[in-house]
């Protein structure tokens, strides 16, 4: 259900993505977070669907500068499971935090 995707050299970082939801709970709110400290902390970059849709298995890669992509799947309006759709979302990057 979580993917991560990393980029080197100067301004470099860690993105993670997975639901956000607590323990035992469906898998929803969905939310990409990014390092900049190899790993240490992790603030919030990016709610796919606003955070409250279903958020299920998930690739990311950095597409360009600045830029990733997101592919995840979700439900749909009238099917019967929480992963019915595949969605391809882009964002760009937060700006560094200092």
């Amino acid at each position: 259900m979580a993917t991560a995707a990393s980029v080197s050299g100067p301004g470099s970082m860690l993105l993670y993505a997975h639901p956000a939801a607590p323990y035992g709970s469906p898998r929803t709110n969905g939310t990409a977070y990014a390092s900049e400290d190899q790993g240490r902390t992790f603030r919030p970059a990016h709610l796919p669907n606003g955070g409250a849709a279903s958020f299920g298995y998930s690739a990311m890669t950095f597409m360009a500068t600045g830029v990733v992509g997101l592919v995840y799947e979700t439900a749909d309006p009238g099917c019967t499971g929480a992963s019915c759709q595949i969605l391809f979302q882009s964002f760009t990057l937060p700006a560094a935090s200092g």
